[in-house]
């Protein structure tokens, strides 16, 4: 994804999506660097208990950022402090190490596996406990 792809959804943009973007970093799959996205700006206007908290811990917890102020606020803040110390963590990245994903065609391939996910499969709903009642 390149800052180009994302402009049009920028004053838009929740921590979610910032979260994703840094993951995408951190493995190597953004076209340019995450500073490029402006999260740091965004996610520093809101504050450490503000809207983008997730980005705001996460980025400390994964070292995505370096900035000193936001280090600081998150291992002097009385719950998160507690958090980084137990090294807790709200984002899964398993899905990055086996999986191939188109993000044109919504599909997500199971690697070196029969098991594959499409947007166009017929999902079993009682396989999820979600069977109607």
């Amino acid at each position: 994804m390149s800052r180009a792809e994302f402009s049009d959804y920028h004053s838009s943009t929740c921590s979610a999506v910032y979260a994703i973007l840094g993951l995408l970093n951190e493995k190597g799959l953004l076209k340019e660097k995450f500073a490029a996205f402006n999260w740091r700006s965004t996610v520093k206007k809101e504050g450490i208990d503000g809207e983008h908290w997730l980005v705001y811990y996460e980025s400390v917890r994964r070292k995505w950022t370096k900035d000193k102020q936001m280090v600081s606020n998150v291992k002097n803040h009385p719950f998160m402090s507690d958090l980084l110390n137990n090294g807790v963590t709200f984002l899964d990245d398993t899905i990055f190490g086996d999986v191939s994903i188109n993000l044109a065609k919504r599909r997500i391939r199971k690697i070196n596996s029969i098991f594959m996910i499409h947007d166009e499969d017929q999902v079993d709903e009682s396989s999820f406990g979600l069977a109607s009642m």
